[in-house]
């Protein structure tokens, strides 16, 4: 097919409504082709959950993104029983229908999101040797062993660890979220150009506001001395879950300061009332809630500190968790486990947090003096505005499109 777009194919193992998609994936190609020949052509694996049933809304979706220059393919996504199978025929059928569409639109670079999608086009690149951009390369086969999902003798561990090792050496360009990544593969010999980039906010959407924080406060009680601390997100996984209850309750035992909390999570409520009742904290502190993301900016202006409970596995150490940028955006100071994704250093550095050296009684009640001396010393007006200045510098999902649209060009 002739045309005058310079083609970049796309491919992502998840489906078009998977959060992970909505915001790691889409964001960077959303407005990118306005003084561009730039066109992307984009393959998703619908789940069944996630799966658009209804032809008007598919429609609506497709004609939205036709008009940035964004065409939209998709195909079915299979797992459950007979696991190893169904995923050899995503794997086959992948390569299929993806070298359909490169050839089709001729594509110059293939385009992929973490793993295992990562596996499948670096195939394609190598099948039609075009350059291959990798985003969100982690060890995700570190990731699935830390959290008891896979064994490290698994075959699913031994084969995409080898997978891991591929992808990053014949990869052209590698986007990785932490500086700790980018000096691991340097020392691994890895030769793709390197670039750093952390999970990004959009600020537009994440953004303080004084307004909202006097309104939600006095709309739930919390007076103005008050230390609102904020959970954003689910339970479990990478995630604590008692650990975050603990913490919560040798907050508590403090007399000085009245301490409120804010939890909101996509998981059952009941979840969270089971840990309150089990460590016997005091119910009318807190509020729990599920939100829209339009939500979700109030109450983190409403709040005082974010917390940010992931679990201190070795492998945290390349992560990016994407509430971190998202409190940074709404003016909210972080507490962040020691170890914890380039993050940890950065709260130090910059003052835009505080971190916990673990989850024990005495590192608790350490973050609860250092809170103390925060709230003592520090002007809010202040904190709000370092945390939002750090967040559009280094989180802002612009800067990084910027970084895309120059080196698509240059391919």
């Amino acid at each position: 097919m002739k045309n005058n777009y310079k083609n970049i194919f796309i491919f992502a193992y998840y489906s078009f409504k998977d959060p992970i998609f909505q915001s790691a994936v889409l964001p960077y190609f959303r407005n990118l082709n306005s003084d561009t020949k730039l066109r992307f052509i984009i393959l998703t694996f619908e789940q069944q959950k996630y799966k658009i049933t209804d032809k008007s809304e598919l429609n609506f979706f497709q004609d939205e993104l036709n008009r940035e220059n964004i065409l939209w393919f998709q195909t079915s996504w299979h797992s459950g029983r007979f696991k190893i199978l169904k995923k050899a025929f995503d794997f086959a059928w992948g390569l299929i229908y993806a070298s359909y569409l490169i050839l089709r639109f001729r594509a110059k670079a293939i385009y992929s999101e973490g793993f295992p999608g990562a596996v499948i086009a670096h195939h394609l690149a190598t099948l039609f040797r075009v350059p291959h951009l990798v985003h969100t390369y982690e060890p995700h086969t570190d990731y699935m062993i830390e959290a008891g999902v896979w064994k490290k003798s698994s075959w699913e561990a031994r084969l995409l660890k080898k997978s891991e090792v591929k992808v990053a050496f014949r990869a052209s360009f590698i986007f990785t979220a932490t500086k700790a990544m980018i000096d691991r593969l340097k020392l691994q010999g890895v030769n793709a150009t390197l670039h750093r980039v952390p999970s990004c906010v959009d600020a537009s959407c994440f953004y303080y506001s004084e307004k909202h924080r006097k309104e939600i406060r006095s709309k739930f009680n919390v007076n103005d001395d008050d230390c609102v601390i904020v959970y954003l997100g689910k339970f479990g996984g990478m995630y604590m879950d008692e650990e975050i209850f603990d913490f919560m309750y040798d907050l508590e035992q403090d007399k000085l300061i009245n301490f409120k909390y804010f939890i909101l999570t996509p998981d059952d409520h009941s979840y969270v009332y089971s840990f309150l009742n089990k460590k016997k904290l005091n119910k009318e502190k807190f509020i729990v809630k599920t939100l829209n993301r339009l939500e979700v900016s109030k109450f983190l202006s409403a709040s005082d500190f974010g917390l940010v409970p992931v679990r201190q596995n070795p492998s945290k150490r390349f992560c990016s968790p994407i509430k971190d940028g998202e409190y940074w955006a709404c003016g909210l100071p972080i507490i962040i486990p020691k170890g914890i994704s380039d993050d940890y250093i950065f709260c130090q550095q910059y003052k835009i947090g505080i971190v916990m050296d673990d989850t024990s009684k005495i590192s608790n009640n350490k973050v609860l003096n250092e809170i103390k001396v925060w709230l003592r010393e520090q002007s809010r007006e202040d904190v709000i505005k370092r945390c939002r200045s750090f967040a559009l510098s280094d989180r802002s999902i612009e800067k990084y499109k910027s970084l895309y649209k120059e080196i698509f060009m240059s391919i």
